[in-house]
């Protein structure tokens, strides 16, 4: 009998497994849960050796638990087109143009007191010269498509918006004839004190650049997806230095979202 196609589950109230081909957990004690945990690791299956513990084992197999896998292969309709999907059909690239974040929101994954199994904040942003390549690979890469989609992550992109611009414009001149649009995921609370600005001249300078792609070539671009400022906004999103952003959130985004076209 080959190794029992389950997930051992250890927890502060209880110890358990997962039947996979059954989908459920069974609450089991604790010689058990020992027993299958070196049955999972050796392959081995128990000895009936007349003890309570291999009891239990063989009366849970004669009932249909503690089963093999009897997947063999799994595949997706387009699995043996995806070497041609990746020759000839990407339509989406996403570029992380920075990893610097003016924010340190409660809830982001990259947040330092987050999920320290992800990166941290850093002051890492990408050159032109590694997008441009990520963009080169791209056309290569979409011969047989009609569209092209491509994202701004970050971070904060707009800390990056120079790159940006550049972008975009290497991007209209490689991919002419083809759809372009764009997406960028951010807060919009840039510092632009840094640069000697008010809160509405860093808006009209972005919205500027971007309303005038839209307007002239790309009326179904994506801009920017906001998160609403609210009550809840205010604590849970600090700047990098400790002020809450809630009132320049309010002084960016306005009654809650820029000017940006339709998506």
């Amino acid at each position: 009998m080959e190794k029992p196609h389950i997930l051992l589950i250890k927890t502060a109230l209880g110890k358990y497994f997962y039947e996979v081909g059954r989908n459920e957990i069974v609450a089991i004690q604790d010689d058990l849960f020992a027993l299958l945990s070196t049955v999972m690791k050796t392959g081995a299956q128990p000895e009936q050796d007349g003890r309570e513990v291999t009891t239990q084992y063989y009366n849970l197999v004669e009932c249909g638990y503690l089963q093999p896998c009897v997947i063999e292969e799994i595949r997706h309709p387009l699995t043996d087109e995806l070497h041609c999907m990746l020759e000839r059909k990407i339509e989406k690239i996403t570029l992380q143009v920075t990893q610097s974040c003016n924010l340190r929101c409660t809830y982001c994954i990259y947040s330092e007191t987050g999920n320290f199994s992800q990166r941290s904040h850093s002051s890492l942003q990408m050159s032109f010269e590694t997008a441009k390549r990520a963009l080169d690979f791209c056309r290569a890469h979409s011969e047989d498509t009609t569209k092209i989609h491509i994202g701004f992550y970050g971070g904060e992109p707009l800390l990056s918006f120079p790159i940006i611009r550049q972008i975009i414009a290497y991007s209209e001149k490689i991919f002419s004839g083809k759809l372009i649009s764009y997406d960028m995921i951010g807060q919009v609370t840039y510092p632009f004190w840094a640069q000697n600005l008010k809160p509405s001249d860093l808006v009209y300078r972005i919205n500027n650049f971007i309303s005038r792609m839209s307007e002239e070539k790309h009326p179904d671009v994506v801009l920017i997806r906001l998160p609403l400022p609210t009550i809840k906004y205010d604590s849970n999103n600090p700047f990098d230095f400790g002020i809450i952003s809630f009132i320049v959130s309010q002084a960016v985004h306005g009654d809650g979202c820029i000017c940006c076209a339709p998506s």
